[in-house]
């Protein structure tokens, strides 16, 4: 390895050590949310949320298409999802989401339920 390439990677080291305890706290802050966001999507009638151990995680519609959800998802809303149905071993109702803020989340969830037919959050 280069040594200026090295000395880099030293500083950086001694900086994520020294904010270890913040790191350890935003980590937890996120998948506590995440926790949340997969709560809120399962409680939707036709949605499943796979359990994760990280920010993101994979979604299934009972009924329909991924592809069409995010189609209405960005038309409708601005809202950016993946369409997982191209994943190895996935069909076409996967999708994969990434936690947002809780304020971001909430539309999220609202979107879909809309999209699901349940119309707006009461």
């Amino acid at each position: 390895m280069h040594p200026e390439l090295e000395k880099v990677i030293t500083e950086i080291e001694k900086v994520i050590i020294g904010k270890r305890g913040v790191i350890e706290k935003i980590l937890a802050a996120l998948l506590a949310e995440t926790e949340r966001l997969r709560s809120r999507l399962n409680a939707l009638p036709g949605l499943t949320a796979e359990p994760t151990r990280t920010h993101f995680f994979l979604c299934r519609l009972a009924k329909g298409r991924a592809a069409q959800l995010k189609d209405y998802l960005a038309r409708e809303h601005g809202i950016l999802i993946r369409d997982a149905s191209n994943f190895e071993g996935l069909d076409a109702g996967h999708f994969r989401i990434a936690t947002q803020t809780p304020a971001e989340n909430d539309i999220l969830v609202d979107a879909i339920r809309q999209y699901l037919g349940e119309g707006p959050a009461k």
